[in-house]
């Protein structure tokens, strides 16, 4: 999972917070977070790739080199992705 948010904004931390405990239950799953505010060259280069307009906060689901999908502001729910999760690696 790729996770994009900005220090600035309360949403954007609460999803990072919550996202952090849900996997922490989990051993199939990495996330790496892109602080679009001291890395914005980076985000610019990781919209392209995932073919997805870029927002803030922005949750990008991958599996195996594909994007299984993404999720942005208060669609970014755990049980939801949890389920993509699972069926991606559960085939």
């Amino acid at each position: 999972m790729i996770y994009k948010y900005s220090p600035r904004c309360r949403i954007c931390l609460e999803n990072l917070s919550h996202i952090y405990l849900r996997l922490r239950k989990t051993d199939y799953t990495s996330l790496y977070h892109v602080n679009v505010v001291e890395h914005p060259k980076l985000k610019e280069h990781i919209t392209p790739l995932v073919n997805t307009p870029h927002q803030s906060p922005q949750l990008i689901l991958i599996n195996n080199k594909k994007i299984l999908g993404s999720r942005d502001h208060k669609n970014i729910q755990m049980d939801n992705i949890e389920k993509v999760l699972e069926d991606a690696v559960l085939g």
